[in-house]
């Protein structure tokens, strides 16, 4: 009876004995519903921190420098002279080897002086001659002269013919004008000695001046004549030795044009002498060495060049050791002028973008931020800055590729001294 009466409730209710499998389903989704809820809900871990960069930094302050220019040039002989011949004749040998110190005087070529001993002698007789000749013609003169004295007072009182008298008269003026001739003669003879003289000390070629004389160019048996389009060699001074190089007119005029006194247009005292002789001249060699000893200024050159619109100069160097050249490339670091309070920052902090110059600064709350700047001349690996920083702003010298803008920082102050600028 009772299974009678499960059975009627199981027809009654159908929905009660089909729903427990749905049930179960129905729970296991709302466990999977909430484990998600609670994985969502679940407070995230803290993300590490990240370190704040530490940069090298300097505040700036006005202080004094140095302001140096760097030009290019080149260093040449002081003196060059080309070894040519004065005569046509035949090289017998030569005294000297190639590339090397010669004096001034020091022979060099000797050339066939045999036809200029001949012409020598030639002349030298000629000039005797002419001695003979003066003496002659002084003689008859003397003669001549004793005539007119004797028959002056006897024409006067009818002694004598009037016509020997007057023949007289006319052979003293002959006489007279034969020594004269005689005398015009030993002057013609005694230039072509002299001449004769001088070729044949041409036979011997010196060096005009002291220096390193060049490669030659003719051997013995060779025909040296002064219309050959090559000299015999060529010498040139080694100490001292010029440098040549250029500046643009700007430079010229700031640093090494006489200036109009400040005094007579009322205006502050400068601090640059603009006379080149007060200048240091460092020259700096092609390996990156510095020449030890000191230059010293030679000349300006007369004129600007009106394509390039520069001024040369001039400098002597004292090349004791001939370790210079003439045709070496050099640096000229020049120590122009001295400027008061200026602000520097260095070179390697400078990024140039486009033409402009930029800086990294350190600003408030550490924050790192850029300034265009404007700078002036150079002070050895500092800039002069005209525009865009003021004292006391904290330049990031050190560390700036690691950082942008927006950043924070921990600035470390380093101090940078004119010295260290310069250096």
């Amino acid at each position: 009876m009772v299974d009678e009466l499960q059975s009627n409730q199981q027809q009654d209710h159908p929905r009660i004995a089909t729903s427990r499998p749905c049930l179960a389903r129905l729970s296991k989704a709302a466990f999977l519903l909430a484990s998600i809820f609670a994985i969502g809900c679940a407070k995230p871990s803290p993300k590490p921190q990240k370190p704040i960069p530490l940069v090298s930094a300097i505040r700036l302050a006005p202080q004094s420098t140095r302001v140096f220019r760097d030009y290019v040039g080149r260093t040449n002989a002081f003196l060059t002279v080309d070894i040519r011949p004065q005569i046509t004749a035949p090289v017998l040998r030569f005294y000297f080897q190639d590339g090397q110190q010669v004096r001034q005087g020091q022979l060099l070529y000797q050339l066939d002086a045999r036809p200029f001993q001949t012409l020598l002698d030639a002349a030298t007789a000629r000039r005797a001659r002419t001695d003979a000749d003066i003496a002659r013609a002084t003689a008859e003169l003397a003669k001549a002269q004793d005539y007119v004295r004797r028959y002056a007072p006897l024409a006067t009182i009818n002694a004598v013919p009037r016509q020997q008298y007057t023949d007289a008269l006319a052979q003293a003026s002959i006489a007279a004008a034969q020594l004269q001739q005689a005398q015009a003669d030993k002057q013609i003879a005694q230039a072509n000695l002299e001449q004769a003289q001088l070729n044949l000390t041409y036979t011997q070629v010196r060096a005009p001046i002291a220096g390193t004389v060049g490669i030659r160019r003719m051997a013995p048996g060779a025909l040296a004549t002064p219309t050959d389009p090559e000299p015999l060699a060529t010498i040139s001074s080694a100490d001292p030795l010029r440098v040549d190089f250029s500046v643009s007119d700007a430079d010229y005029l700031k640093y090494l044009a006489p200036q109009t006194p400040s005094s007579l247009h009322n205006l502050p005292p400068t601090t640059r002498t603009n006379n080149p002789r007060s200048v240091q001249w460092k020259l700096i060699l092609a390996d990156g060495s510095a020449y030890p000893l000191p230059g010293k200024f030679y000349a300006l050159s007369r004129a600007a060049n009106l394509q390039t619109d520069t001024v040369q100069v001039a400098l002597l160097y004292p090349n004791p050791r001939h370790q210079l050249r003439p045709g070496q490339y050099a640096t000229i670091h020049a120590d122009v002028e001295s400027r008061q309070n200026v602000l520097l920052v260095p070179v390697s902090s400078v990024r140039v973008a486009q033409g402009t110059r930029i800086v990294s600064v350190v600003g408030p709350n550490n924050i790192v931020a850029e300034k265009t700047i404007e700078t002036e001349s150079r002070s050895g690996d500092a800039y002069i800055v005209k525009k865009g920083l003021s004292p006391g702003d904290i330049v990031i010298i050190g560390g700036e590729q690691k950082v942008k803008p927006g950043d924070k920082v921990k600035p470390q102050l380093t101090n940078l001294s004119a010295q260290d600028a310069a250096s």
